[in-house]
């Protein structure tokens, strides 16, 4: 017997047994609590769980489930990989400000060409947000404007990927009104997935072409969600959009992202009018009070793993990244606190958050460094595991072991569940290609 759970609180009396053996390898997280099943999808919010299934452990099948788990957690193997590709970025060592800004605009504008047209039906917008905005086990469309939940369907593959009409809109998180786009000849900046989302549609209307800001004044709209209504800044005061707290980081890193990949478009924004948060010139591109709220925004909400899964949904489409997403400190080195400072990859702060998944003892997986300084290079990732039954033994091996530092051996079950940083530092003795594995 095959069942495929689709929706949240279905009750089970039994699961495929080939159904938990050909899901488990490096896809779900599965343990038991309190006589359920849990399945936590990996790359989704530690404290969220997208399945929750009653099951009887009475019954003889599912037995054999919980030995087989049993068996899986005591097999475990933490598997690290980079997503980010060798020599993305290379070009940005040791450049600062406004010189470090072109850099990455030059990057990520370097192939324009795979971006899908904007609308629905196949090979445009909404392709992709089935993609990007999509929980892969409930079908549900990820909005950041709304609570509503609302589902793509069943067959939506086979339709052709239409659109949700007035229900859900693709929205411009930059409005397209500040750069003078027809949307029926979009530009590039109008069909990048970077900075497009589903939104509901009367948030989004509501919404308008209005900068972010925090409502202090009158509100028009609110969903318990987003809100519009009067904010005041030095430099503006008039109607803003306020998003809700767990989601203006994100925001913030798509404007930054928009003003350092289209920093060409310096004839194109319309400082005409007063809500345009962007300014007739490449560096810095953002007005002062924009920068100032949003560096606010990206400091208080840092990068989730939710953005981070987008980030590497969208690359595989159209093979451009998010630099503020991979490495949120270039924001501080272009308009923050460290601007004026050479940016290094040996120094940045820069997390990599990656979560265990449950894998065979045969998989391989890569993790590349690039060294262009006398300093050592490292990079530090969250280590952050679901269903353990003891410690985390992490181990390293191969003729070029030594040039490779952990920063710890073991990681205690409960420092593996709330999340553990470790990191790993290349410090070759010698020139070359070193090799070591884990």
């Amino acid at each position: 017997m095959n069942f495929y759970p689709k929706k949240q609180d279905d009750v089970l009396k039994f699961i495929s047994f080939d159904y938990l053996c050909s899901n488990i390898q490096g896809k779900d997280f599965l343990f038991l609590t309190n006589n359920k099943v849990s399945i936590a999808w990996p790359f989704c919010d530690v404290a969220k769980l997208y399945c929750l299934y009653l099951v009887d452990l009475n019954d003889d099948l599912m037995n054999k489930v919980f030995i087989a788990l049993l068996f899986f957690l005591s097999c475990f193997w933490g598997s690290i990989f980079a997503a980010i590709p060798l020599n993305y970025y290379s070009g940005i060592e040791g450049k600062q400000t406004a010189v470090l800004k072109t850099a990455l605009h030059d990057i990520i504008c370097k192939d324009t060409s795979a971006y899908l047209k904007y609308g629905s039906g196949t090979n445009h917008t909404w392709q992709g947000f089935y993609s990007t905005d999509r929980d892969t086990i409930t079908n549900l469309v990820l909005d950041m404007y709304s609570d509503s939940l609302r589902y793509f369907p069943d067959n939506y593959v086979a339709l052709s990927y239409p659109g949700f009409g007035q229900s859900i809109h693709i929205e411009h998180s930059v409005p397209k009104s500040w750069w003078g786009c027809d949307i029926d000849h979009p530009d590039c900046a109008a069909e990048d997935l970077n900075h497009l989302f589903p939104a509901d549609g009367k948030a989004n209307i509501s919404k308008n072409d209005n900068p972010l800001g925090v409502v202090t004044g009158v509100v028009s709209y609110s969903n318990g969600v987003s809100k519009i209504g009067y904010g005041s800044y030095t430099g503006y005061s008039g109607t803003v959009f306020e998003p809700a707290d767990k989601f203006k980081g994100d925001f913030a890193r798509a404007y930054f992202y928009m003003a350092t990949a289209y920093e060409h478009y310096v004839n194109k924004w319309d400082t005409s009018k007063p809500e345009n948060m962007m300014e007739h010139n490449t560096y810095p591109v953002l007005k002062q009070w924009a920068i100032n709220l949003l560096l606010q925004w990206h400091r208080q909400d840092t990068v989730s793993q939710k953005e981070r899964t987008r980030q590497e949904k969208v690359f595989t489409i159209q093979h451009n990244r998010n630099p503020f997403i991979d490495y949120p400190d270039l924001v501080e080195y272009i308009w923050g606190s460290k601007a004026g400072q050479a940016y290094s990859f040996s120094s940045s702060t820069g997390t990599s958050s990656l979560e265990m998944a449950f894998n065979s003892v045969t998989s391989n997986t890569t993790l590349q460094f690039i060294k262009n300084t006398s300093s050592d290079v490292s990079r530090v990732f969250l280590i952050k595991c679901s269903g353990l039954q003891g410690d985390v033994t992490i181990t390293k091996s191969g003729t070029d072991a030594t040039s490779f530092v952990v920063s710890t051996a073991s990681i205690t079950q409960a420092d593996a569940t709330v999340g553990k940083q470790v990191t790993i530092t290349y410090a070759p003795s010698q020139k070359g290609s070193h090799t070591a594995y884990r």
